[in-house]
Formats: C-alpha cells, sequence, structure tokens
C-alpha cells in the first residue's frame, strides 16, 4: 500500500512540474529578443554586409545598440504594411517604450541621421 502512494506522489509530483516547466515556454514582458536590423537594398540582390544595428526588444520595449557615426533613429514598425509604431531613438536615449505588441512578427524599418535605410523582422 506505501509502495502504491509513494507512485501516486511521484506520478502527482512530475505532472506538477510539468506544468511549471511548459508555463515558462510563454513570452513574458521581462523577455527580451534580439534582431539584427541590415541595410536595405533594393537594387541589387541582398549581399552579406559587416554593417548592421542591433535591435533588443520585449513585449513593450525596444532599445538599440547604435554605432558611434549614428546620432539618431527614425524608427518605424508595422504589420501587414499597417503603421503600429513611429518614433525617435537617439544615441544618448537608445531606448523607447512601444505598444504591447500581440504574437506575430512585425516588420521594422529604421533611417539614420546620415539617410541610410536598416530594416529587419521582430517576431513574438
Amino acid at each position: 500500500m506505501l509502495h502504491y502512494l509513494f507512485r501516486i506522489s511521484l506520478v502527482v509530483f512530475l505532472l506538477l512540474s510539468s506544468i511549471v516547466v511548459n508555463g515558462e515556454d510563454n513570452k513574458t514582458t521581462d523577455e527580451i529578443s534580439v534582431a539584427i536590423l541590415v541595410p536595405k537594398n533594393k537594387e541589387r540582390p541582398r549581399m552579406p554586409s559587416g554593417i548592421f544595428i542591433e535591435c533588443r526588444y520585449s513585449v513593450s520595449h525596444i532599445s538599440f545598440v547604435l554605432p558611434s557615426d549614428i546620432s539618431f533613429l527614425d524608427v518605424s514598425i508595422t504589420k501587414n504594411d499597417i503603421l503600429i509604431w513611429e518614433g525617435v531613438v537617439t544615441n544618448l536615449q537608445p531606448e523607447a517604450i512601444i505598444p504591447i505588441l500581440s504574437i506575430g512578427e512585425y516588420s521594422i524599418i529604421c533611417q539614420t541621421n546620415e539617410n541610410q535605410i536598416f530594416q529587419g523582422l521582430l517576431k513574438y
């Protein structure tokens, strides 16, 4: 009988542990993802580039690691060609609070102070 109770307790423990572990798979507001924004080039096929901007984002926050020659970025986030958010970040304030974004892919386009255009995808 004691052996039977031990098995039931073990099964219940494993089930509860599984629920806790699987519950952590959902994206929280604190989870940070990284996107690499590359130069937008319409004239030639996409070539690998050493020039990029690192973009770190969560559900309601976005920040950038800007090269020293970039003073500011005009940032646009769209989904299915609909503007979701637009703003400016600078090398002094390279982050912004954005609207809470739902699950899916969002396009991000950034234009620098030197009119370079970078693009990438934010995946939630």
